[in-house]
């Protein structure tokens, strides 16, 4: 055989043996696409019971010698999320043998919760509705992961949950995953840290959770708690729950366990900063960035029972106070300590108190009755003056510094004893009942200096008020007019329309506020006040008119007095010429000039009644009534206080009938 031909004869073999391996694999790669790796698919879809899709599939050479490799797989989520997938994994090996080894690398879990379902089981429809495969006969190992969660709340709030480091073992004896950076947030508005955590559940389904350095976070504050210890355990008769921090200062502790015999929960904390809390109360005017707290509660449930039984004890110290409506300066260094007990009826959103003893500014309040937390608003409630009642002595250091300055001097002795009964329901808030009782009242050892110095011109209506010589207060100003030179009519129409029971009360009608907390509470603001005319009398004398509550209490402290010191009919003729009437127009006086162009014993009752109901808003009535123009809703008005004045007998019926068979002429203002 020449050369040539042995030439030519070897390339004929390798030709053919280049188109035998390119036939086999060929064959193979058809073979794997077409069989193989569906085949594969199918077996992960039942071992999870999820579908798997997967991108790639070859045989490798690994320790334990050959292995089968998977790369880009996808596992899809259970209806109604089957278009959304639930996981994603760079690269699985799984290793032939008894048990079946599988590693996993580059996990990505993804998990969606909503009210009804959920991604990995389905629609809830009750137990054993979905399936999720066992994995048996599995040695399962997760080298790498990660793993986001956002549930949907009821309520609409959605929690987010995030692992960024995920690590799994799992095999005959039982599991174990270690997890780390795993985050928590609940609608922008709390979040929480863990920095490392260990769950292992035994082969017969025991569960052990242990954690380190969890962080509880408000948005834009410190944190809550910093540096919390974990630890949960779950069998088949129940689970138990611990939390907390080293060290002394700050030290936090929580235990709760659920059994066959009930739930039980305890909770301690000593010293605990609040600063964590400020983002939260500063909308509401409190600042605790410089707060503590010492708390130790306790809850306790019974199978069978709709009922949890509570207890608490607590105490704050160093808040500050700084809201518009409670004062124009800020409460510093404040406390507050308490201790309660009762009952929560879940099914009825029902909270008893069975002892409850709260103590705001060092006075003693015990609460006792009941209240609904969620629902219709109902309850009955007491409140009233614990310990035999207040130490009237000291009661003037606890006053903020405000209230202090307003009743400076004043010198108190005895106690006082006070009771507040409260029924409501949400449904009729016209039926809100509410009564006050004062058994015992403070004792007065010497006046506030506001009103010791201009007593006795507030008495016998001589001179000038010592610091305001310009209110007119006595014959001594111009503007003056002395009771007995207004018709009886014009007293009538403003005690009618202010205060009905003037002669009767001590400065403060229930009624009153009882009307005005049923129109707050069916409007859920504060829109109405209650003052009486006492009331309107030492506003107008000694204080401003801020709507605060430090305002409100020093005037009910000087009502008390000019109640207690002052003649009713000298009370009454006081607020006839100090009441505002509209801007710059200050008394009946110079209403009566200002509006109708007479002097007050002039007025007729339709004219009476048309300034006794300018107070509520006397500058926004002005303005109204600029162009001495009366609207018939107006009128309409002021004949329904002539009519109530003439049931009243306090107008004949020819005056009524007079009343309101005329119009009103205003001067224009």
């Amino acid at each position: 055989m020449t050369v040539a031909m042995r030439k030519a004869s070897g390339r004929v073999w390798a030709r053919t043996l280049v188109a035998a391996f390119s036939a086999l694999f060929t064959f193979t790669c058809v073979f794997w696409i077409a069989f193989a790796q569906p085949w594969v698919a199918r077996a992960l879809s039942e071992r999870t019971g999820f579908a798997v899709t997967i991108g790639r599939l070859y045989p490798a050479f690994g320790a334990r010698g050959l292995v089968l490799v998977v790369r880009d797989v996808v596992v899809a989520g259970r209806a109604p999320f089957e278009s959304e997938p639930l996981a994603f994994c760079d690269r699985i090996e799984i290793k032939p043998g008894r048990p079946l080894g599988v590693d996993v690398s580059g996990l990505d879990l993804r998990i969606l919760v909503a009210r009804s379902a959920d991604n990995v089981r389905g629609v809830r429809r009750g137990k054993g509705a979905s399936r999720v495969g066992s994995g048996g006969g599995v040695d399962l190992k997760v080298h790498s992961g990660r793993v986001s969660a956002l549930v949907q709340l009821p309520g609409g709030q959605r929690l987010a949950a995030r692992v960024t480091q995920l690590q799994v073992q799992r095999n005959a004896s039982g599991s174990k995953a270690s997890l780390g950076g795993l985050s928590l947030d609940l609608a922008a508005k709390l979040s929480a840290r863990l920095q490392n955590a260990v769950i292992e559940i035994t082969s017969n389904h025991d569960v052990l959770v242990q954690g380190q350095e969890l962080a509880v976070t408000l948005p834009g504050g410190a944190p809550l708690l910093a540096g919390v210890a974990i630890e949960a355990s779950a069998s088949a008769r129940g689970w138990t729950a611990s939390a907390h921090t080293p060290g002394a200062k700050g030290a936090f502790a929580a235990q709760a366990a659920f059994t066959p015999e009930g739930l039980t929960a305890q909770l301690d904390f000593h010293d605990l900063p609040l600063a964590g809390f400020a983002p939260l109360f500063d909308v509401m005017g409190v600042a605790l960035q410089r707060a503590s707290a010492t708390a130790n509660a306790s809850v306790a449930w019974t199978p069978g029972s709709t009922e949890l039984a509570w207890q608490i004890e607590a105490q704050v110290g160093q808040v500050a106070l700084h809201h518009p409506a409670l004062d124009k300066e800020p409460w510093r260094a404040q406390a507050a300590r308490g201790k309660a007990q009762g009952r929560f009826d879940w099914r009825e959103g029902r909270l008893t108190l069975a002892d409850a003893n709260v103590v705001p500014l060092g006075l003693p309040i015990k609460i006792e009755g009941w209240t609904t937390v969620w629902g219709e608003k109902r309850g009955e409630l007491s409140l009233l003056t614990a310990d035999g009642g207040w130490d009237c002595a000291r009661m003037p250091a606890r006053f903020a510094p405000s209230v202090q300055g307003a009743l400076w001097g004043i010198e108190l002795g005895g106690r006082l004893e006070a009771r507040v009964d409260l029924a409501f329901s949400a449904d009729d808030w016209d039926k809100l009942a509410l009564n006050i009782r004062v058994p015992r009242k403070c004792t007065v050892k010497k006046e506030a200096a506001v009103l010791a110095s201009d007593l006795p011109t507030l008495v016998a209506a001589t001179g000038q008020l010592t610091d305001r010589p310009a209110l007119p207060v006595s014959p001594a100003s111009a503007d003056f007019t002395p009771l007995a030179k207004m018709p009886p009519h014009l007293l009538a129409a403003f005690m009618t329309a202010e205060d009905a029971g003037f002669f009767s009360h001590q400065g403060f009608e229930p009624e009153n506020i009882r009307k005005a907390l049923v129109y707050d509470l069916e409007r859920g603001r504060m829109a109405r006040g209650a003052s009486t005319i006492t009331q309107q009398v030492a506003k107008n004398l000694f204080l401003s008119h801020d709507r605060t509550l430090a305002r409100k209490l020093t005037e009910t402290v000087l009502t008390w007095r000019v109640d207690s010191l002052v003649p009713k009919r000298r009370v009454l003729e006081l607020y006839l010429n100090l009441v505002e009437l509209g801007p710059g127009i200050r008394g009946v006086g110079a209403a009566a000039r200002a509006y109708f162009g007479k002097e007050p014993e002039a007025l007729t009752p339709l004219e009476a009644a048309h300034l006794a109901s300018l107070p509520p808003n006397p500058r926004g009535f002005a303005r109204r009534f600029r162009e001495g123009s009366v609207d018939d809703g107006w009128l309409a008005r002021l004949y329904d206080l002539v009519g109530i004045m003439g049931r009243r007998g306090q107008l004949s019926a020819a005056q009524v009938s007079a009343a309101r068979g005329s119009r009103l002429r205003l001067r224009k203002i």
